[in-house]
């Protein structure tokens, strides 16, 4: 495998130097096939042991890829580094799909990580669409992007956007933040959901998982759970203290409670990742935790991969779910699961506002309001689940459309 070395990010490159393998997903097409061929590039977030250090990453790669291989596709996932122009054009892709979540943005605490993402994917994308791909993007939150216009952050965007057939966005928000860059974006944007709903996850199983780490699944006693943000704690000082108020409430409730990592470190088993939220959570409130022990190495991929879809299918067999993370909230929403979200990012409201659920009675975005947020959401529950039955399934018709789309736009070019 060969790697343009300069576009290389310096993290992947350190990551590199310490385990020479690659995500197992990534592999170079053969080169010959009969398949049509689908290059779906990802964030460069990833373990030691290969697998994506945040599900959420795992999850839509996983939907998208399940989907592509539906209608007979070949799939190549690469990671969002840049590589040898020629290397991709030999690929002769008929679809170049840019995934990620929230990456273009200038409200990361580091502006170079969106810059930089969005230079590597104009790289990318031009050389597919030079061999002949379909560009476009996967449904994703964009901006917003501080500085002038024509800032490095604003310009990157702007060849980025300039080099997509067609592009895909989650919320309106969005396409507004994207207009402000460039507003022939309008032109080739649509806003539809995020590509992770197509994910499903084993409520049986979820229930096994629940009784295995010793709660009650059979008295009909509610189980609520928690999935905490290492980036919210780094951003507030009472975010603890918060979520400590969110379990004594359930638990006064009747409630049992249940922490649920979100995040794995890539740095090492030291990190202060979602895991380690979740053992200090359990350790001060006398909870459950879900998050594996401190390991004296990193599990295999193989392992790795049941450890996460066990956390969905967990999700999946909630009653009620507080998440600190979006793909934590829309995985419980996308099963039904009556979900309260802590906000710190736009993405969040049209997440609830598209399954015609009122923002402001889901979303916490200051301690002040917690618990009386909660305390409505929590007694409403029944009623929640019910919108949710009926909500969902059109949610995923719309994912799926998307899908369908980008396939007739690239075979009708």
């Amino acid at each position: 495998m060969y790697f343009n070395q300069r576009g290389i990010t310096s993290r992947l490159r350190r990551l590199l130097k310490k385990n020479s393998a690659l995500p197992p997903d990534v592999g170079w097409f053969e080169e010959k096939g009969s398949l049509p061929r689908a290059i779906v590039q990802v964030s460069p977030g990833v373990q030691p042991n290969g697998v994506f250090v945040n599900y959420g990453d795992q999850l839509m790669f996983w939907a998208l890829q399940e989907a592509l291989t539906s209608q007979k596709y070949e799939v190549l996932c690469l990671p969002r580094t840049a590589f040898a122009p020629r290397k991709l054009k030999r690929q002769k892709a008929d679809i170049f799909i840019d995934l990620g979540g929230f990456i273009y943005s200038g409200s990361h605490h580091r502006g170079m990580k969106s810059i930089e993402a969005a230079n590597v994917t104009q790289q990318n994308a031009q050389a597919c669409k030079r061999a002949g791909a379909f560009v476009t993007s996967a449904p994703q939150t964009y901006g917003p992007f501080s500085g002038r216009r024509d800032g490095p952050l604003a310009k990157g965007i702007g060849r980025m956007i300039n080099k997509f057939d067609t592009m895909y966005v989650r919320d309106p928000a969005s396409l507004a933040h994207l207009c402000e860059v460039n507003p022939d974006v309008k032109n080739k944007a649509q806003i539809a959901p995020d590509i992770a709903f197509l994910y499903r996850s084993d409520a049986a199983s979820g229930r096994a998982l629940l009784k295995q780490a010793g709660l009650d699944t059979e008295s009909g006693r509610p189980i609520a759970g928690i999935i905490p943000n290492r980036q919210i704690s780094q951003r507030s000082s009472t975010y603890l203290k918060d979520m400590k108020r969110v379990i004594g409430f359930l638990k006064a409730g009747g409630a049992q409670v249940v922490l649920i990592p979100h995040e794995r470190g890539r740095k090492g088993v030291n990190e202060k990742d979602d895991r380690y939220l979740c053992r200090i959570l359990a350790e001060e409130s006398g909870v459950t935790s879900l998050a594996s022990e401190k390991p004296a190495a990193y599990p295999s991929a193989k392992e790795e991969y049941r450890y996460i879809r066990g956390i969905e299918d967990v999700i999946g067999a909630l009653d009620f779910l507080v998440s600190g993370r979006f793909h934590g909230a829309l995985r419980g929403l996308a099963e039904a699961v009556p979900t309260v979200a802590f906000s710190w990012a736009h993405k969040y409201p049209p997440l609830f506002s598209d399954l015609t659920l009122p923002p402001d009675e889901f979303i916490i975005r200051s301690s002040g309001h917690t618990l009386e947020t909660l305390a409505a959401a929590w007694q409403g529950r029944s009623g929640t689940k019910e919108v949710l039955e009926r909500t969902v399934p059109d949610i995923r018709n719309r994912a799926r459309r998307f899908v369908d789309e980008i396939i007739a736009l690239a075979n009708h070019r």
